[in-house]
């Protein structure tokens, strides 16, 4: 209902009569920009509505009010002027294909199943850490305050299970999260695509370019006796080159001063392969990969991509800075 007064829209929305005491939400906004105030109604003036601040009001405890001023003498309903904040846009984690492909869900690396039916989002609350390969929790819990269901950490599945039963949910914080691009609809308590979606923060994945393939002068001698790997080296081609983070000395013809700090180590290792099963053998089994620090490596002239999670050879073109 749109009532007019002293050039004021006042819109009233009828609620339960079940609430007693409550908290409105005020509105006060101009054609091009608003306010939000939260008061506890009481006594009712006309006065009191001229200007933008805020005020209060004592309708009744069924209609709480929302009041705009516009400008212009032009009038529009005030459910049309308040913007609703986006919702978040869906945290996909690149790769993440992976994990249920390999037989683990997402809720185990704290996460849910994207639209795509494909990769796993991190849950509100918590981003992605490519060291852990896991979704881990965020000191910015500002989307779990923002879009939390309301009265969710009541719900006996969440409290019991840990789980959220709304299609489109997920846990979060204490409570239940409608997914990203979804929203609450109270009236139909269900999760809704939403009309406003906040801009995708994309993933910074291919950095580079990478250090190139040195090959060893006279290193082809070594194979038949040796491996690369005996002289902390790699294959390429029909040579070897020295593992990340370790330089020839020849001296004693062989890679040597291997440091798990070196800056080449420390940028181009690949993320969370420190957890491989094959690292700990001493291994690094993923094609065209060596060992480095504690890590695995992609080769000389290669790069980790994220999102297939293997190592594929360098072009400019697929590097994002």
């Amino acid at each position: 209902m749109l009532v007019e007064m002293d050039n004021i829209a006042v819109a009233c929305l009828v609620v339960p009569t079940t609430w007693r005491r409550t908290t409105a939400r005020l509105v006060v906004l101009p054609i091009r920009s608003y306010e939000i105030f939260t008061f506890l109604p009481h006594t009712f003036g006309k006065s009191e509505l001229k200007g933008y601040a805020p005020f209060k009001t004592h309708i009744s405890v069924e209609h709480p009010v929302v009041a705009m001023r516009p400008s212009a003498g032009i009038w529009k309903h005030a459910a049309d002027e308040v913007r609703v904040k986006p919702v978040p846009a869906e945290d996909l984690v690149p790769g993440s294909q992976t994990w249920t492909s390999e037989g683990q869900s997402c809720e185990s690396r704290n996460a849910y199943l994207c639209a795509d039916r494909r990769h796993c989002c991190c849950r509100f609350g918590s981003v992605f850490s490519a060291e852990e390969d896991r979704c881990s929790a965020s000191t910015d819990m500002s989307d779990v305050t923002s879009f939390h269901i309301p009265a969710s950490h009541l719900w006996t599945e969440r409290i019991e299970e840990g789980t959220c039963e709304p299609t489109h949910s997920h846990p979060c914080g204490k409570s239940c999260c409608c997914n990203g691009k979804y929203r609450w609809d109270l009236e139909q308590r269900l999760c809704v695509l939403s009309n406003e979606v906040a801009e995708e923060t994309p993933f910074r994945g291919l950095q580079g370019p990478p250090p190139k393939a040195e090959a060893i002068p006279g290193s082809q001698t070594w194979l038949g006796s040796v491996t690369c790997k005996d002289k902390n080296a790699y294959n390429c081609g029909d040579h070897c080159c020295c593992m990340f983070g370790c330089e020839y000395d020849s001296e004693k013809d062989a890679c040597t001063s291997c440091t798990a700090d070196d800056p080449l180590v420390v940028k181009y290792h690949i993320p969370a392969s420190h957890l491989w099963p094959s690292r700990e053998k001493q291994l690094c089994d993923e094609p065209f990969s060596h060992l480095c620090g504690k890590a695995c490596c992609c080769n000389g002239d290669y790069l980790w991509d994220m999102e297939q999670r293997r190592c594929i050879p360098y072009q400019a073109s697929q590097v994002t800075n």
